[in-house]
């Protein structure tokens, strides 16, 4: 179990190293993901395969930024611009977008490393 923790808590720290233009890893319903941007301004930008509708939230890992939302899809692809205020940033840690498919699935996005 510990060995899993410290793997676990290696795969995450190993995220935050990415800042700037970020390229997520892909799996089967979403693709090609990159993020662009800094200070609370980002692109995110991907392909999402499937039918079922896709949600995003966004949160720094203790508070939820902007709440549930309706990912806007246009044949199969996505672009979605994220402005935030300097003050909703984390002094310290990392801003992570989250993309779900209803409770099924969650898939979360590094948008920046704070520090």
């Amino acid at each position: 179990m510990k060995k899993w923790v410290a793997v676990f808590i290696a795969c995450f720290v190993v995220q935050f190293l990415f800042v700037g233009t970020y390229k997520a890893q892909e799996n089967n319903w979403i693709q090609g993901i990159s993020v662009e941007g800094q200070k609370g301004d980002y692109v995110v930008q991907g392909k999402i395969t499937g039918n079922d509708p896709v949600y995003y939230t966004v949160e720094d890992g203790h508070q939820e930024i902007i709440s549930q939302q309706k990912l806007s899809i246009v044949n199969g692809g996505f672009q979605l611009k994220i402005k935030l205020k300097e003050e909703q940033l984390p002094m310290n840690g990392a801003l992570i977008i989250y993309f779900s498919k209803g409770d099924k699935e969650t898939y979360p996005v590094v948008l920046e490393k704070f520090s």
